[in-house]
């Protein structure tokens, strides 16, 4: 063999892949035929399942064998809204005509017959087998061609700077809530202590001593007037107080509790003390919420008596749960110690959340897509788009780490979808762990061929102690 020619063979084989993938014009010669292509598949609740098949003018047919739950399928046109012909759910095979002008990516989409209820779980399996009309490889090249260039154009519903607007809105918009409920829980029984406190003090003034008369104030103030001014001095709660007898002498008895309407609560939370020789001149309660930490708490304005008292749990930081105790002291000494259990002031953060894995498609004809944490070093993002005759269902997964310790519980999974494509693609929370250290979340997406996209936004809102580390 002359050089000349090994080098010509030579050049042959280096050139035929380049060939292969640009031809010249014109090289391609009609070739028309009748194929057929099966596909497998697994159907879950919630969920739809998608295959793309290449079709020129011609008729196409779909049959299928399946075993669980009943199944729809239909054949839709090109551009995915027109469906051109389905079944009635018990596997009777479909057909159609493709017809000039419709030659491209048709869809075969199996979806359950009616709602099972079973939202991630396998409910059908099977197979589906499509009989249609294929050839002129420069049509389908140009086909394909069109559609990667569609997939490329194509951007997500919402970019990547709206999506983090929609999530620091969602994080204030629920840490304002939290504040919200708060103050109302506290001023809810603020006016549950004070309506208690009006009633004993009613009670109080309906026993005074004989030559006496006990009115009571719309605040409920109770003031004590003897009928006789000459034979007795009138005892007033001025400045705050509230009396049910005269004023004792300097010193007095020791105080002592009777009892408590509540045995816990947090900063802020109203305690109606009942009890005896509280006096009438204003003294201290006292509460030990923590080892070596006597606190002197908040007096309501205006009720202190003799024998009742509404105090506040006072307010401390970077410190948890503890059971403690409470006391009363006067000028006549400190009452014994009541049990009480401090529950501290609560903290909310928003956390990021941990990528543990993040789910990829099991078949890589054109899909993108991925998960990352966003500019703000809060938001996790994810976005998982389709291939071109592919689908794809997988799981993210977050926070394989150690638990949140100190008395932190997760308070809220902060999950917003936020594109996807009209019903070809999802994403949802398969599993989540609120109200516990546990902070493992696991969400479950799903798309279709022709570039169904789905994507969200991920963050973690804890709570837990005021000041105390969660970790």
């Amino acid at each position: 063999m002359k050089i000349s020619q090994a080098l010509a063979i030579a050049a042959s084989f280096i050139l035929l892949p380049f060939l292969m993938i640009q031809p010249p014009s014109g090289t391609y010669a009609r070739t028309v035929a009748t194929a057929s292509e099966t596909f497998k598949f697994e159907l879950f609740g919630g969920e739809k399942v998608k295959f793309g098949v290449k079709a020129v003018a011609g008729p196409i047919s779909v049959s299928s064998t399946t075993q669980g739950a009943a199944v729809r399928i239909a054949l839709v046109a090109p551009g995915g809204n027109q469906v051109v012909a389905q079944s009635t759910g018990n596997g009777q095979p479909i057909s159609a005509t493709v017809a000039k002008g419709q030659e491209g990516v048709w869809l075969i989409e199996v979806g359950e017959s009616s709602n099972s209820n079973t939202i991630g779980r396998q409910v059908a399996s099977g197979l589906i087998t499509v009989t249609s009309t294929t050839g002129d490889k420069s049509v389908m090249d140009n086909l394909q061609a069109a559609a990667t260039a569609k997939q490329n154009s194509a951007s997500l519903a919402a970019s990547k700077s709206q999506m983090l607007a929609a999530a620091t809105q969602a994080r204030q918009s629920l840490i304002a809530k939290e504040n919200q409920e708060q103050k109302a829980k506290h001023d809810a029984l603020r006016t549950q202590a004070l309506q208690k406190y009006r009633q004993m003090a009613k009670v109080s003034a309906n026993t005074v001593a004989p030559g006496f008369t006990a009115k009571i104030g719309a605040n409920g103030q109770t003031t004590i007037t003897a009928n006789n001014p000459q034979q007795a001095s009138t005892s007033s709660n001025s400045g705050g107080n509230a009396s049910g007898t005269t004023t004792p002498a300097s010193g007095g008895a020791k105080p002592g509790i009777k009892s408590l309407d509540r045995a816990s609560g947090d900063p802020g939370t109203p305690v109606l003390i009942t009890g005896h020789d509280f006096t009438n001149a204003q003294g201290e309660v006292h509460f030990i919420i923590n080892p070596g930490m006597d606190v002197s708490s908040p007096i309501e304005p205006g009720t202190w008596s003799d024998t009742q008292i509404m105090a506040y749990v006072p307010d401390a930081s970077a410190i948890q749960a503890f059971d403690g105790q409470m006391y009363v002291k006067t000028s006549g000494g400190k009452s014994d110690m009541m049990p009480f259990h401090f529950d501290p002031a609560l903290d909310t953060q928003t956390i990021a959340a941990k990528l543990s894995i993040c789910g990829l498609p099991k078949v890589a004809d054109f899909p993108m897509g991925g998960c990352w944490v966003g500019d703000d070093n809060l938001t996790f993002y994810g976005q998982h788009q389709a291939g071109l005759w592919s689908g794809s269902r997988d799981d993210d997964q977050y926070n394989s780490v150690p638990a949140l310790k100190n008395g932190w519980v997760v308070d809220t999974v902060n999950f917003q979808k936020t594109s996807d494509s009209n019903g070809s693609a999802d994403a949802y929370v398969s599993e989540s762990h609120e109200g516990t250290s546990n902070l493992f979340v696991k969400i479950h997406w799903w798309n279709t061929p022709a570039f169904g996209s789905v994507s969200y936004t991920l963050t973690m809102t804890i709570k837990g102690p005021k000041g105390v580390a969660y970790q």
